[in-house]
């Protein structure tokens, strides 16, 4: 039996980010966003604990009535309808939480009013199904009068962080630092608990399930990411009347053939329902955070958006270990619990594509975290006969920097070289089973139209556990 009381999340580094927010003397209202079950209310909580507020919490989801006292958007007619709703004085004192906020439209129009009218009260809205939320709005939103920061699932930095593996963090701080290099055993022990996470995944309560008495029990977060998945799919009918929840499903049910897919095909999800109706239903899965998308970047010059062909694009899955258990689902196969890495290095024992779409996502996940609900991109040459794609790109300051992901030890980069010489790029990411270095490419490469280019860059060689650490290290190279 898992004891709920159990203070498990009290260093997550979100929490970190919104203790500086409520004491910043310029304090908005936050909006925090994310899909359900990442953690926000849980999070909120524990922010209220550590500061010693009192918690003022309204659930729309689970106290409909109280959407009538936010008719009035008046902080002096809402602030003492909740104070003899909630029992509680609410001033400075006190952290106000509407959860589930999309369900009360007018709440979210009524933060403007609190940070002009009533700034010495913090407050902070939440809900899973916002995007919609917010396009439904009756009046503008409260632009530049709210902070808005999305949750997503917990990163591997923070598993080790739960496991209380301080000694391989500190290996990891030494590295980042340059104060030290990562030995060949802290590696294979770092590979090992990624593969942990792999499975375990970042959604809060299949972590805390999993690590019980300082063991890893991945089949506990098994049964976790069931019923999340199960959830979302009870979602979907609230998504009635905008999109046929058949849609919303069929791409459910194929997330573990399309992640990672270079172009998302619409016949890879189904042959018998309309593009449209998929198009629209990946709308939504995207906004609501179950799915994300990564479109297709030219990568010809900063911002990466400037390029971006949204018609061109595919997907991220929300959680690691919610893709690993879906594709598992309807399975007799036992999921895999051991060291995933040893049994994929060892050549047969997984299908390598699946292999491929696992690395891939851990990566994608670190990205996630650090756009901050921005648009993730990759590049892709469509050209006939002279295909190529390159897993990521992100923006360093004022350059653009690849990524390149691989499942394994080894692996050709014929796609990073053509994207170093046509766009003539200085440095590179790529992602492996391998202890980190650094190497110097020079070398002529046929572009479009068999022309040759030189590519010339450095190409940075990271482990798979460091994508959570890339910018801080992309910004010591």
């Amino acid at each position: 039996m898992i004891d709920d009381k159990i203070e498990f999340f009290i260093d997550r580094e979100e929490l970190s980010f919104l203790s500086t927010w409520l004491k910043s003397p310029d304090r908005k209202p936050m909006i925090l966003r994310g899909a359900r079950q990442v953690g926000k209310s849980f999070l909120v909580r524990q922010l209220a604990k550590k500061h010693n507020l009192t918690l003022a919490e309204v659930n729309f989801e689970l106290q409909p009535k109280f959407a009538s006292i936010f008719n009035n958007p008046d902080p002096a007619y809402i602030v003492p309808k909740l104070e003899e709703a909630l029992d509680v004085r609410i001033s400075s004192g006190t952290l106000l939480f509407l959860d589930e906020v999309q369900i009360c439209t007018e709440a979210i129009t009524a933060l403007r009013y609190f940070y002009e009218k009533r700034k010495e009260i913090p407050i902070i809205a939440a809900g899973s199904l916002l995007e919609f939320a917010l396009s439904d709005l009756k009046s503008p939103m409260p632009v530049g009068r709210v902070s808005f920061r999305w949750l997503t699932p917990l990163s591997f930095r923070e598993y080790l962080n739960a496991r209380k593996l301080e000694i391989l963090q500190e290996a990891i701080q030494k590295f980042v630092s340059k104060k030290e290099v990562i030995s060949e055993i802290v590696h294979e022990r770092l590979l090992s608990e990624l593969a942990v996470y792999a499975c375990v995944g970042g959604m809060p309560e299949a972590m805390k399930r999993a690590l019980v008495g300082g063991k890893a029990l991945v089949s506990e977060a098994a049964l976790v990411h069931n019923d999340i998945l199960l959830s979302y799919r009870s979602d979907f009918y609230k998504y009635r009347g905008r999109l046929p929840v058949e849609s919303l499903n069929a791409i459910l049910d194929a997330m573990p053939q399309i992640v990672g897919q270079t172009k998302v095909k619409y016949t890879s999800i189904s042959r018998d329902i309309r593009s449209a109706s998929l198009k629209s239903a990946l709308d939504a899965l995207d906004k609501a955070g179950v799915m994300k998308r990564v479109c297709a970047s030219a990568a010809q010059a900063i911002p990466l958006s400037a390029g971006e062909n949204r018609e061109n694009y595919k997907i991220l899955p929300l959680d690691v270990g919610l893709f690993i258990s879906q594709s598992f689902l309807g399975s007799h196969t036992q999921r895999p619990v051991a060291n995933l890495f040893d049994k994929w290095t060892q050549g047969d024992v997984f299908e390598k594509k699946w292999l491929g779409q696992i690395a891939e996502t851990l990566v994608g996940q670190a990205l996630h975290y650090h756009s901050q609900g921005q648009h993730l991109y990759y590049w892709m040459r469509d050209a006939r006969g002279a295909e190529a794609e390159v897993d990521y790109l992100t923006q360093v300051g004022t350059q653009i920097v690849p990524i390149e992901v691989k499942a394994g030890s080894s692996g050709t980069l014929r796609s990073l070289h053509v994207l170093m010489a046509e766009k003539s790029l200085k440095k590179a990411l790529r992602f492996d089973l391998n202890l980190p270095s650094i190497q110097d490419i020079d070398m002529n490469i046929p572009t479009t139209g068999e022309k040759m280019k030189r590519a010339k860059y450095k190409l940075f060689n990271l482990p798979l556990y460091l994508a959570d650490w890339m910018f801080e290290l992309l910004e010591k190279i």
